[in-house]
């Protein structure tokens, strides 16, 4: 099945030719997939290089802003310049728990998703959506086994559990 979208994705923690990189493109992308993704590890006119790429792709993917060397602030900015790209950015937390650069993009962004560090194997880490401006907030979703664990607990309320 084809995916329809085009993806741009800066890689700029990474890197774009990286060992990872590659293994994870054979392993979650199909074949026919390919050439809707296009991956690039440098930013070579900062806020101007992506919003460059909203006029060809409708996904942009950024790991992580910190990386861009622009103010968290610009991202409010660019969302709001391309209402209809969707974008997934990687803002980075620090050791406080807080957002580098300020926590502006935690009110901006439209859905929040939390990567939770349960223990050092890394598999049982967590994703849980903690904000969502369209839906629902609550919802847990366990990496290592790709699996919905339903809702945890957010400002005091327990959202009921969901299968996807």
């Amino acid at each position: 099945m084809e995916i329809g979208h085009k993806i741009a994705i800066f890689s700029l923690e990474i890197g774009s030719t990286s060992d990872l990189i590659t293994r994870m493109k054979k392993e979650y992308l199909k074949s026919e997939n390919q050439h809707q993704i296009f991956i690039a590890d440098q930013l070579p006119e900062g806020y101007e290089t992506i919003q460059d790429a909203t006029k060809s792709f409708d996904v942009i993917i950024i790991d992580s802003w910190d990386k861009t060397g622009l103010p968290s602030q610009d991202f409010d900015k660019l969302r709001k310049e391309n209402s209809d790209i969707i974008f997934i950015v990687i803002f980075q937390r620090t050791t406080r728990k807080t957002i580098r650069g300020g926590t502006a993009p935690l009110f901006d962004a439209g859905i929040n998703i939390e990567v939770v560090r349960a223990d050092d194997s890394f598999r049982n880490n967590l994703i849980v959506i903690s904000e969502n401006r369209y839906g629902i907030t609550g919802i847990k979703y366990q990496i290592f086994s790709k699996e919905v664990m339903g809702a945890v607990e957010i400002n005091s309320e327990s959202v009921a559990d969901y299968q996807i």
